[in-house]
This record gives C-alpha cells, structure tokens and sequence, in this order.
C-alpha cells in the first residue's frame, strides 16, 4: 500500500522546483520568468497553508494544556464547556488567567464601558464557566454584570434570569429587586 506524501515533503519539492525554476528565470526567457513567479505565488500560498495547520495545531495543544491547567481548579468544569468557550480565543484572553473569575470580571466591565457587548458577554460568560467555584460575592458581580450589559442593550429578557439568579443568592440585594421591578415594566429604566 503506497502512503501519501506528508505536507512537508510536497512542500520540500516545491520548494527545490522552484529553486530550478528561479535558476532559469535569471537565463533570461520571459515565458520563464512568468512560470517562475507563477510558482512563486503558488508556493506561497502553499506555505500560507502549511503555516496555518501548525497554527491551528498548536492551538489545540494549547487548549488542550490550558484545560488540564483549568481543571485542577475548577474540577466541576467539563472539557466540552471549557473548548466552547475556550477555543477561537486569543492565549491573553481572561479564561487562561490565574484567577479566571476575578480576570474575566475585569476585562468584561471593560469592554462594557467601551460599548463593545459581544467581547464583554464572551469574558463574563467565561467567567461564570467556574460559577460552582468562584464564590457567591463573584457570581453575583458577574450576574450583574450581564445583566446590566443585557438591559443596556435592550434585552430585558435576557437579562432578567441572572437577576433571579443573584436574589436566589442574595434575596435582599436592592440593586436586583429594583432592576427587576423596572424591567417589569413597559418601559423599564435603565
């Protein structure tokens, strides 16, 4: 049974071809020259491929430690909602932190102040990915946090569900029983 060729070897090939084919672009034939930079072109994006599959491979080895590392603090958390939210962010983002609560808090108020919702709700909703670890005081905070966030945008309904959630923890929290009344109603305030 032949095997096929790994993408480093057609790499290699290409890359003596294209040795060959530079050797005679410089004899001085046009038609030459233009199937040398033709080759050029294709071997760069030959080699733009290559470099993104080491990418996306180191990735995942990176996920994959990042989780090992994650799971020892936070045992409850399943490899599964760790690469949902993990996987596509940058190795800075809040989650790979030491402290991935408090960090994601952080960076998500942030970006809230900055008026950029998706990157906030990415870093609260990974910070709530140890909810069963991080305490109640944190939890409420980020609760808060998303629903404010929710509420600015308009999406009460979104954002009535984390104030449940903080007066099922705190049943006395003002903040929370008076967002709740106003989103209650027709045109609630923000």
């Amino acid at each position: 049974m032949l095997n096929s060729p790994s993408p480093r070897s057609v790499f290699l090939a290409t890359a003596l071809g294209l040795a060959g084919f530079t050797l005679a672009a410089c004899s001085g034939n046009p038609s030459t020259r233009e199937e040398a930079a033709a080759t050029v072109r294709d071997l760069d994006s030959l080699h733009r491929v290559a470099q993104h599959e080491d990418s996306v491979n180191a990735n995942l080895y990176f996920y994959e430690d990042a989780f090992v590392t994650y799971q020892k603090t936070h045992p409850a958390v399943t490899k599964a909602e760790f690469m949902e939210i993990a996987q596509g962010k940058d190795k800075a983002f809040c989650l790979f932190q030491p402290d991935a609560g408090n960090s994601c808090l952080k960076v998500g108020d942030q970006f809230h102040k900055l008026a950029l919702k998706e990157p906030a709700l990415d870093a609260y909703e990974a910070g709530l990915l140890s909810q069963t670890s991080n305490g109640d005081a944190l939890n409420i905070q980020l609760w808060s946090s998303l629903a404010q966030l929710h509420f600015d945008a308009g999406e009460s309904g979104k954002g009535r569900p984390y104030l449940a959630k903080i007066l099922a923890v705190d049943p006395k929290n003002k903040w929370a029983k008076k967002r709740l009344t106003s989103a209650s109603q027709p045109n609630p305030v923000n």
